[in-house]
């Protein structure tokens, strides 16, 4: 490195040199092709195949030793270890969890318990949080720092993260990234990434169930930066199911600013004649299901005699309600299941596969 502190092209090739065969090795391990005991290509052949130093090669292989996945043999070179068998590490980058009343705080959290709890001898997921929209914080920065150490062979996204698009979370080469994002957002991703699994949208499914229930008249409340498409989605489909939703029974809402105005938005939403308002509630955000039940509660009537209450649900530990609800949602566990598994395809076929739809979980 010189004086101005720029990087040589000789010392930059070097550097690309060994993470392509830190990569290359690591895709073959991972994707069956290296087994435990399989000798490991020659630092000869290393040097030919991908046109670099034998320093260069050397510096991969040690690499790999520290991680414990290439043992030396003074006999036949280098072989794969016994630990190259054993459950790979996939990130999960979560947005801080507290406090409490973020907008995504449940299922944050329960992304993050799941996680800890699905150590296998198949994958094992390490959460890391303080993934922000604006800037990484807190251990944001170790993923970064296991990123380029090759400590971790694949990241799960479950947020929508377009600011941290020129960050090295995102822009790091070598690491394959799922997204887990909602049916009914943009295509942004999809031009730039591979790798989904598409969350169903719930709108349909919802609005469905209270109209095979004999409802007609019904409300939905969901959260605030997703009001303008829910809007749309429920306006079309009203009519085709034979449901009367009044512009004022759809609320958006934000979760962090309007804990008491959801409270008693619900609260004056049902506090009308028995004809004039809704006879169905639909709660499209988990969040809001506690401050929803309380509104209906304070208006004095009861579920599900007077009003029907369905509920978008992160299984298999939804949030508890005093009031009996139908609940619809998908199960964290199969998000994380499913993305381990398109990460795992990816290193053994080169490439990732098309994307993956969750299904549908249902219960009271």
């Amino acid at each position: 490195m010189g004086k101005t502190g720029k990087i040589s092209k000789s010392h930059q090739s070097m550097n690309n040199g060994y993470h392509d065969i830190v990569h290359w090795i690591r895709g073959n391990i991972y994707g069956g092709r290296l087994k435990p005991s399989d000798k490991l290509p020659s630092q000869m052949e290393l040097t030919k195949k991908f046109g670099v130093s034998n320093q260069t090669v050397q510096r991969a292989i040690a690499h790999l030793k520290r991680q414990g996945l290439v043992l030396p043999c003074q006999k036949t070179g280098s072989l794969i270890s016994e630990k190259a068998s054993m459950s790979p590490i996939v990130g999960l980058a979560l947005p801080e969890t507290f406090p409490p009343y973020r907008k995504e705080s449940i299922y944050w959290n329960c992304l993050a318990t799941t996680a800890k709890s699905m150590k296998s001898d198949r994958f094992s997921i390490r959460p890391y949080f303080g993934l922000e929209l604006w800037h990484p914080i807190s251990d944001i920065k170790k993923l970064i720092s296991d990123m380029k150490g090759h400590e971790i062979n694949g990241i799960i996204f479950p947020a929508d993260i377009k600011q941290l698009d020129n960050t090295p979370v995102m822009s790091l080469s070598g690491i394959p990234r799922i997204f887990i994002t909602a049916i009914i957002l943009d295509d942004y991703y999809k031009k730039k990434y591979d790798g989904f699994i598409i969350i169903p949208c719930m709108i349909e499914e919802t609005l469905l169930w209270a109209a095979r229930s004999g409802c007609k008249r019904v409300a939905v409340m969901t959260e605030l930066n997703s009001y303008e498409d829910t809007s749309k989605i429920v306006e079309r489909l009203a009519h085709d199911y034979g449901l009367t939703i009044k512009p004022h029974w759809i609320m958006g809402m934000d979760i962090e600013k309007c804990t008491l105005p959801i409270r008693r938005f619900t609260n004056f939403l049902f506090s009308s004649e028995k004809a004039n308002r809704p006879e169905a509630l639909i709660v499209l955000d988990d969040n809001m299901l506690k401050l929803a039940v309380q509104g209906i509660m304070d208006a004095g009537l009861s579920v599900p005699d007077d009003v029907l209450l369905i509920s978008h649900s992160n299984f298999p530990n939804p949030v508890e309600c005093p009031l009996p609800v139908k609940r619809f949602g998908v199960d964290v566990r199969t998000l994380l299941e499913k993305s381990v598994e398109m990460i795992r395809l990816y290193w053994k076929n080169g490439s990732m596969p098309p994307p993956i739809k969750a299904p549908f979980v249902t219960g009271d």
